[in-house]
């Protein structure tokens, strides 16, 4: 894919207008994976079509 992350649908499942979505990453960096997570976020901010309520960014 086009950022090299994993995706997947966590709640409302059932309900077509709304989703709550993980993304994941693994990396050696945590700056590089900052930034292909901020890069993820960026493309639905600017996706006409979805409406971001929130995101939180979590590095382990």
């Amino acid at each position: 894919n086009k950022f090299n992350v994993s995706i997947s649908e966590l709640d409302f499942n059932d309900m077509r207008q709304k989703a709550l979505v993980g993304v994941a990453v693994i990396s050696n960096a945590s700056k590089h994976a900052n930034q292909m997570l901020s890069k993820v976020v960026d493309l639905v901010e600017n996706e006409s079509e979805i409406v971001l309520m929130d995101y939180t960014l979590e590095l382990l």
